[in-house]
Order: C-alpha cells, then sequence, then structure tokens
C-alpha cells in the first residue's frame, strides 16, 4: 500500500508540473491577438471580455492559495500572479486601441470584475464557516472555469457559419484543451480533487468541441487560419484556468 501510494503522489505530482507549466503557456497563448491589436491600432470585434475574466479567475485562486491552502500557497500564488500581470497588460493595450464605445465596455467589465471579487473574498471571509470554505471557494473558482469555457462557444458558432476559422485563435484553444485536461487527469489521479473534476471536464469538452471545428473549417480558409486577414471575423477569444 505504501508502494502504491508512493507511484500515485509521484504520477500527481508529474500531472501537477505539467498543468502548471499548460497554465502559463494558456496565459501567453493570447499575445499573437494582441500584437495584431497594436499593429492594426484598433480592437476591431475583439472582446477584453476573456482578460476581465482570467483576471477574475486568477485573483480568486490567490485568494484560495494564500488563504486557504498554504501548501500549495507558493505554486498558486506565482502562477496566478503571472496570469495577472499578463493580462492586465493584454486588458490595458486593448484599452488604450479602443474605440470609445468599447472603452465603456471595459470600463463596465472592470467595475462588475471588481464587485464579483469582492463579493466572493467577502461571502468566504464573512458568511462560510471556516471548515467549508476550502470547498466553497474551490467551486466558486469551478463556476468561473466554467464561464470562460462557455464563452468561446460564440466563436464556434460563428466559425460554422461562416465556414471561416481566421476569427478563432488555435493556440488558445489548444492550449485550453491541453491545460483542462492535464488537471482533469489530476483530478482522476487525486482523490482529495473532485471538485476540480467537473470543471475541468467541462473545459475539456468545450476545447475539444473548439479543436475539432477548428480543424473541420482550416481547409476553408485557404489553408490559413491566421488572425491577421479579418479582423472583422473576430468576435472572442477565450482562456481559462
Amino acid at each position: 500500500m505504501h508502494r502504491f501510494s508512493s507511484i500515485l503522489e509521484a504520477r500527481s505530482s508529474v500531472w501537477v508540473a505539467a498543468g502548471y507549466v499548460f497554465r502559463v503557456a494558456l496565459f501567453l497563448s493570447p499575445f499573437p491577438t494582441v500584437k495584431l491589436i497594436i499593429k492594426k491600432k484598433s480592437t476591431g470585434s475583439y472582446s477584453a471580455f476573456t482578460y476581465v475574466c482570467t483576471i477574475l479567475n486568477c485573483v480568486v485562486w490567490t485568494f484560495y492559495g494564500v488563504r486557504l491552502d498554504p501548501n500549495n500557497k507558493f505554486l498558486l500564488t506565482y502562477i496566478n500572479g503571472v496570469g495577472i500581470l499578463v493580462h492586465s497588460a493584454y486588458l490595458t493595450i486593448h484599452y488604450l486601441h479602443a474605440s470609445n464605445h468599447e472603452k465603456g465596455r471595459v470600463v463596465i467589465m472592470k467595475v462588475a470584475s471588481l464587485l464579483t471579487m469582492s463579493i466572493i473574498i467577502a461571502s468566504a471571509m464573512f458568511l462560510v464557516p471556516q471548515n467549508d470554505r476550502v470547498t466553497a471557494v474551490g467551486w466558486i473558482c469551478g463556476v468561473v472555469n466554467i464561464v470562460m469555457h462557455a464563452a468561446p462557444l460564440s466563436v464556434v458558432k460563428q466559425v460554422i457559419s461562416s465556414n471561416d476559422v481566421s476569427g478563432m485563435p488555435f493556440l488558445v484553444s489548444f492550449f485550453s484543451l491541453l491545460n483542462s485536461a492535464i488537471w482533469l487527469a489530476f483530478s482522476a489521479l487525486h482523490k482529495d480533487a473532485k471538485v476540480t473534476m467537473i470543471p475541468n471536464g467541462v473545459a475539456t469538452a468545450f476545447g475539444v468541441i473548439e479543436v475539432l471545428v477548428y480543424l473541420m473549417y482550416f481547409d476553408n480558409t485557404g489553408g490559413n487560419g491566421s488572425e491577421d486577414h479579418s479582423e472583422p471575423m473576430a468576435r472572442m477569444e477565450h482562456i481559462t484556468a
């Protein structure tokens, strides 16, 4: 039994390490879109929704690590701190190149995000009994993940209707799938990680759908799935945790 536990712990550690690597890759994957925004000096039809959601997700996970999971405090704080910094930079660039109407939407989303963060943290600290906080906040993090992974379905619908994948950032979808699949595998290996199984299972399913749709419609774009030639087609890119 001791030998089996050691093997299971070793495997879990490998999955966790891989999960953190792909999580950082996921944070960096929107860079081509941001680079395009800088080049065009316009956000076009791109939305800042995913940047705001990612920041919210990272803040909640940072709170979880700092206050509720001291054993993983350093990793959770470091990894999600990278996400907060990177996506705050993305959001700033998006705002600076946005139209006045889009800037208004960004401000509204940011205010809503701040209110959401405040409600989550205040509820966890003052309304949830201390013994239940780890599970409660863990489920909240999972719900935020599901919301973020549900957003790209609007892109999938547009790709199907237009027969054009140029508005779908493939790297984001690809690393989203890998990240979710890794954490789903960890959930299956680790008996205490059931709270992450449902959110990452849903996120993995969304990632599979996105990648399959991209592969199905890639040839219709003339073999070029880059975003550079069809900015108006892009509606929303996505990120998860």
